[in-house]
């Protein structure tokens, strides 16, 4: 009797075991950052449009779920500067370890008419560099938005997996 007890407790307590490791959450903070290349100085955040799609992009990171398929939770947080030269050190001071720069063209990624060209860079935010591949799309519906925003989240994702 006390070999099987011995036997239920010990099986109990590796598969908590494995259950809690298996289920380990990363959490990746993520600057977001969004240019309008409408403009003729091309600042950060320098125009409501390009406020907006931050915000957007931001909205949409939060509101992703880690899962099995991807265990990472993004804490998105807008950077709110519009001087180039302080986007890391705002970064930094938010405790972020990624930056994402969106590049609007013309439209808006929620308006279902108007083609809109949009790329986007991920850098590190303590060295500056790139980290992943920039992308490029014309967008002309929401759908294709959010596909857009899905590809950001899983690179981000993609370089925060532990």
């Amino acid at each position: 009797m006390r070999r099987q007890l011995f036997f239920f407790l010990a099986l109990f307590l590796m598969a908590t075991v494995h259950l809690a490791s298996a289920q380990q959450i990363s959490v990746v903070r993520v600057g977001v950052v969004a240019e309008d290349s409408r403009r003729t100085e091309i600042e950060p955040n320098a125009s409501e449009s390009a406020i907006r799609q931050r915000d957007l992009l931001v909205n949409y990171l939060n509101q992703q779920k880690p899962g099995k398929r991807n265990p990472v939770k993004v804490e998105a947080v807008p950077i709110n500067t519009a001087a180039d030269s302080y986007l890391f050190t705002e970064a930094r001071d938010k405790n972020c370890e990624y930056l994402v720069r969106l590049h609007i063209g013309s439209g808006e990624l929620s308006n279902q008419d108007t083609p809109q060209a949009v790329s986007y860079s991920i850098l590190k935010v303590s060295d500056g560099k790139p980290v992943a591949k920039p992308a490029f799309a014309v967008l002309r519906r929401e759908q294709t938005a959010m596909v857009l925003m899905g590809g950001i989240y899983d690179a981000i994702a993609k370089l925060a997996k532990p």
